[in-house]
């Protein structure tokens, strides 16, 4: 496996160590944050195409994951957007299942399909790819949340090129109510 760090630009260590103080600084005022939030808007950075040395990147995402299930299952629905420095642009939507496992501590599994612009160094084969992945994420106590993720990326198939990729990012994660 490709080490993470080496490859994180120091502006993006920056805004991290920022994004990991935040809670801290942000927990006394209560007032601004619902009990249950609704949304989150979720900010990460990683490292694309972990397997493979010759075109590792930076990632970057956005996106917002709604906390109302969407099925009997208690599926919660995300959107969001990846990109990084190589030409990586992925716009998707996922189904998210979480599990609390302690009171401030969540897992997670991730399943979804996007759109894929091959324009890149990473040719994923497709213009459709499926993403699955996994996450562990800890809740504040002001509701907002710092994860670990990890997905793979496929086109299962629709095309006779199938090489698939894998990234692992940071997130943090702003809880929000509307």
């Amino acid at each position: 496996m490709v080490p993470l760090l080496p490859y994180v630009k120091k502006s993006t260590m920056i805004m991290w160590v920022f994004l990991l103080f935040l809670p801290t600084v942000s927990s006394a005022d209560k007032t601004s944050l619902s009990d249950t939030p609704s949304h989150y808007i979720v900010f990460g950075v990683g490292q694309v195409n972990l397997f493979n040395s010759e075109f590792d990147d930076t990632l970057y995402n956005l996106e917002l994951t709604s906390l109302k299930p969407i099925t009997p299952l208690k599926l919660l629905s995300s959107y969001g957007f990846m990109w990084s420095h190589n030409g990586f642009k992925y716009l998707f939507t996922d189904l998210k299942y979480e599990y609390r496992i302690k009171d401030q501590w969540i897992i997670g599994v991730r399943s979804g399909i996007g759109l894929y612009d091959n324009s890149g160094d990473i040719d994923l084969g497709h213009v459709i790819e499926f993403r699955s992945g996994a996450e562990a994420t800890y809740e504040f106590k002001n509701k907002s949340r710092v994860g670990l993720s990890v997905y793979h990326y496929s086109n299962s198939r629709l095309s006779s090129r199938n090489p698939g990729t894998e990234s692992l990012t940071i997130s943090y994660q702003i809880p929000l109510s509307f």
